[in-house]
C-alpha cells in the first residue's frame, strides 16, 4: 500500500492538502517513475520530485528526493 499514490494522498494529513502533480498521478508507482507532489509545510506551499529508483514488489522500493526543500535530508 506504500506504493500506491492514491492511498498515500488520502492518509496524509489534510491540513498539507499533499497531492501528486506530475509524472506518476495515480495508482502504483513502479521502479523508474517520478512523481512530483505539492503540499503545505511550514505555512509554506513547496514541491518534490522523487524518482522510484529500485522496486522489488512486494517487499521494498527505494525512492529518491530529485527536487526539494528536503532533498538533504
Amino acid at each position: 500500500m506504500a506504493s500506491d499514490i492514491d492511498i498515500h494522498t488520502q492518509t496524509v494529513w489534510p491540513h498539507t492538502k499533499e497531492r501528486a502533480i506530475a509524472g506518476t498521478t495515480s495508482g502504483m508507482v513502479r521502479g523508474g517513475d517520478t512523481v512530483t507532489f505539492e503540499a503545505r509545510h511550514f505555512l509554506i506551499r513547496q514541491k518534490h520530485t522523487s524518482l522510484i529508483s529500485n522496486y522489488v514488489r512486494p517487499y521494498h522500493f527505494v525512492d529518491e528526493m530529485l527536487r526539494g526543500t528536503f532533498k538533504s535530508m
